[in-house]
């Protein structure tokens, strides 16, 4: 028995088969298509655009804008100056005001003796301003007011007074080292932020400079390697003319392909 014609006899004889096979073909064709159009209507523009070429100065302009580190260092920096302005905030002026009022609804004895009970109203306030200095000294200078009001044979009294007071500290209290070693602390730390930000930037323009001349050079050396591929399969066509011409040997093509392959070679590698 033939097995190949008897395979292919079974293959022709079940037509009822075709149409499946046509169908299954066509429904894996739209299939790719539908998934090839979403790609590319999900993929962006830039994917698509022409490269662009830049200048040393764009290349390193680009790479302080968009690179990480340098992104964490400025975060880094702009945190810093918020325990300095903590720490300077001790030295400045602070001003204060309260108020406080009072009722008094009477005597009780002038209720149990059937007269009508005498009430007040007490009023008092102040405002003032307290200032520290690195030196450990404090000053403070206030403005008190009170008032008594009420009903009956009690007149008004008012009554104010000015308080000026001054603190100093001794011993470690007097060294200005110590009272503004959190301000110092502070300063430090923020300086020494600005200074770690200005050093990953230079290693950023440093690094960015170095891939750019290091890209530069590589295009131009493929440039030069693709022409010296050109000119030895300028060569090798030259010399398959002469061969047919019959005017040198077959066997000089040789040397030229061999040439041709390093000359590739080399470009790939």
């Amino acid at each position: 028995m033939n097995l190949p014609k008897a395979i292919a006899s079974d293959l022709s004889g079940s037509s009822s088969l075709r149409p499946r096979a046509r169908f299954a073909l066509n429904a894996s064709v739209l299939a790719l298509a539908f998934v090839v159009a979403f790609v590319a209507l999900l993929a962006p523009s830039r994917v698509w655009a022409a490269p662009q070429r830049l200048t040393p100065e764009q290349a390193v302009a680009r790479a302080l804008a968009h690179n990480l580190e340098l992104a964490v260092a400025r975060q880094d920096v702009a945190l810093s100056k918020a325990p300095e302005l903590a720490a300077a905030a001790d030295f400045e002026p602070a001003l204060f005001a309260d108020v406080s009022v009072s009722r008094s609804p009477g005597q009780i004895s002038r209720q149990r003796a059937g007269l009508a009970p005498v009430g007040s109203t007490a009023v008092a306030g102040s405002v003032g301003a307290r200032k520290r200095f690195s030196t450990g000294t404090s000053v403070e200078a206030s403005l008190s007011s009170s008032g008594l009001s009420g009903g009956g044979s009690l007149d008004p009294s008012f009554q104010s007074s000015v308080t000026l007071t001054a603190r100093q500290s001794l011993l470690n209290g007097v060294s200005r080292s110590a009272n503004e070693i959190g301000l110092t602390q502070a300063r430090l730390n923020k300086e020494a932020a600005q200074l770690a930000l200005r050093r990953k930037a230079e290693l950023v323009a440093r690094d960015t400079l170095a891939a750019y001349f290091e890209l530069h050079a590589a295009l131009a050396a493929d440039e030069i390697q693709g022409l010296a591929v050109k000119t030895a399969e300028q060569t090798l066509a030259s010399t398959k003319a002469q061969i047919e011409a019959g005017k040198i040997a077959t066997a000089e093509a040789i040397a030229t392909r061999y040439a041709l392959a390093q000359q590739q070679r080399a470009r790939l590698s």
